[in-house]
C-alpha cells in the first residue's frame, strides 16, 4: 500500500490542477486503477465511498440492521485516530497552502499538489525499504551526517536518506512536468528541504465515520486527508516488507528502486462533504444498486468502488 500511495503521489496527482490527491476523487481512482488500488470520496452532503481489491464488503449500516450470517446487529466501531509523525520544518514559497496527508503505523505520506507552481512530495518508509548502495542515474550524498542520495532532472529533484531512527526518507521537489522548461536549484532545495525532516508529531487525523462491519482479518492500515474529505484502507496482510523489489523507470528515465510490501486484500473507505468533484465520474456511467442505509448506491464499471 506503501509504494502504490507513494507512486499516486509522485507520478500521477503532482501533474494535475486539482484531482483530490489522496484517494478523493471517483475519476482518479477509476483511471489509475491498474496501478493503484484506490477509493475516494465525492458528494452533495456526504457521499461515502468503498473500494476494494478482491470479494465484497460492506459499508456501515444502521446499528439495528442485521448482516446476513453475522447474527446479532453490528455495533459502529470507532476509527483509531492516527498520529502524522512527518514534520518538514523548512519549506521554498509557492507550495500549495494545504498539504494531503497520510498517516498510519508504517504510512507517512505529505503531499504538496502541483497547482500553478511547484509540487513536493515527501514519505517515511521502513528501515528495510531499500539498503544504502547508490542506484544507477543517482549520486552519493549526505543529510545531516547519514546516507543519502540524488538525482536531479529537469523538471524536478528526488533525495532518499536514512533517518536517526533507521527508517527512510524519501522527498520529490519539482516544477512543472516532465519535458517543461528545465528549472534551476532544484537540487540545493530539496536538500535543504531534507535537512529539516524529522520524525515529530505534527497533527492526529481522526474519521467522522464510524465502521460497523470488516471481512475477517482486516486491520486498519493507515487514514488520509485532503481539502475536506477523509478516507481508511484496511487490509488483511502484514504490511511487512516482501523478498521482493519493485524495480522500474520514471516516465523521464530515472531508475526507481523500492520495497514491495505484503498487502492482502485491502479496502478502502472516504467521505467529504460538500459539493464534490466536479470531474468525478457521472453516476450515469454507474451500475445502479439497491439502496444502503435508505440512500442511492452506485457500483463503478469496472466493479472495484462503490458509492454512495
Amino acid at each position: 500500500m506503501n509504494d502504490r500511495l507513494t507512486d499516486a503521489f509522485a507520478e500521477g496527482e503532482r501533474h494535475t490542477p486539482d484531482p483530490v490527491e489522496v484517494l478523493a476523487g471517483v475519476h482518479a481512482g477509476i483511471r489509475r486503477r491498474r496501478r493503484h488500488r484506490r477509493y475516494a470520496a465525492s458528494g452533495a452532503a456526504g457521499i461515502a465511498v468503498l473500494a476494494l481489491t478482491a470479494g465484497i464488503a460492506l459499508l456501515p449500516t444502521d446499528p439495528g440492521d442485521s448482516l446476513p450470517g453475522s447474527g446479532p446487529p453490528a455495533v459502529a466501531q470507532e476509527v483509531p485516530p492516527q498520529e502524522c509523525r512527518l514534520y518538514l520544518d523548512w519549506l521554498p514559497e509557492g507550495l500549495a497552502e494545504q498539504p494531503a496527508r497520510t498517516c498510519g503505523p508504517q504510512t507517512q505520506i505529505v503531499f504538496y499538489s502541483l497547482v500553478d507552481g511547484p509540487y513536493l512530495s515527501a514519505s517515511i518508509h521502513p528501515p528495510r525499504w531499500r539498503d544504502r548502495s547508490v542506484s544507477p542515474g543517482w549520486t552519493a550524498t549526505e543529510v545531516n551526517g547519514g546516507f543519502g542520495q540524488i538525482a536531479t532532472l529537469p523538471t524536478r529533484s528526488f533525495v532518499q536518506f536514512v533517518l536517526p531512527s533507521g527508517r527512510w526518507a524519501e522527498l520529490e521537489y519539482g516544477h512543472g512536468r516532465p519535458g517543461d522548461t528545465a528549472q534551476s536549484g532544484l537540487d540545493d532545495t530539496v536538500l535543504r528541504i531534507a535537512r529539516g525532516v524529522s520524525e515529530q508529531t505534527t497533527e492526529t487525523l481522526r474519521t467522522p465515520f464510524a465502521l460497523s462491519y470488516l471481512p475477517a482479518g482486516q486491520h486498519l492500515a493507515h487514514m488520509w486527508t485532503r481539502n475536506g474529505a477523509t478516507g481508511v484502507s484496511y487490509q488483511d496482510g502484514s504490511g511487512e516488507i516482501t523478498g521482493d523489489r519493485i524495480e522500474g523507470t520514471t516516465e523521464d528515465g530515472l531508475h526507481i528502486d523500492r520495497a514491495r510490501t505484503d498487502d492482502g486484500t485491502s479496502y478502502g473507505i472516504g467521505w467529504a462533504p460538500g459539493a464534490g468533484d466536479p470531474h468525478a465520474v457521472p453516476l450515469t456511467e454507474m451500475t445502479r444498486l439497491p439502496d444502503i442505509q435508505g440512500r442511492p448506491a452506485h457500483l463503478t464499471r469496472h466493479g472495484d468502488t462503490l458509492v454512495i
